[in-house]
C-alpha cells in the first residue's frame, strides 16, 4: 500500500509539475506578446499545490519570473516544504514499521 501511495504521488508530483511548467510557459509568451497574463497567484498556487519542479524548470529553461523575489525565493521555499513533509511522512511511516 505504501508503495502504491509513493507511485500515486510522483505521478501527482509530475502531472502538476507539467501543467506548471506550460502556464508558465505561456505566461512568458504572452508578456512577450502583451497578452492577457496569468496572475502571480496562481503560478505561485500551481506551485503549492506539487508544480514546484515545473515552475523551477520553467524559471530557468524559459527564463520567466527570475527577477521576481516573490518566485526567487518562494518556489524554492514551497519546494523546500514538500520536501520536509514527504521526510516526515517517512520518518513517521518507518517508526511505525519499526514500532510494529
Amino acid at each position: 500500500m505504501r508503495w502504491e501511495l509513493l507511485i500515486v504521488a510522483a505521478g501527482a508530483y509530475l502531472l502538476m509539475s507539467l501543467i506548471t511548467f506550460i502556464i508558465f510557459w505561456r505566461d512568458k509568451r504572452a508578456a512577450q506578446r502583451g497578452n492577457w497574463r496569468t496572475s502571480e497567484k496562481t503560478l505561485l498556487g500551481l506551485s503549492l499545490l506539487g508544480g514546484w519542479p515545473g515552475a523551477i524548470i520553467a524559471m530557468k529553461l524559459v527564463r520567466h519570473k527570475t527577477r521576481h523575489l516573490r518566485f526567487k525565493l518562494g518556489i524554492p521555499l514551497i519546494g523546500a516544504l514538500h520536501l520536509a513533509a514527504w521526510i516526515t511522512l517517512g520518518a513517521v511511516i518507518l517508526n511505525d514499521s519499526i514500532s510494529n
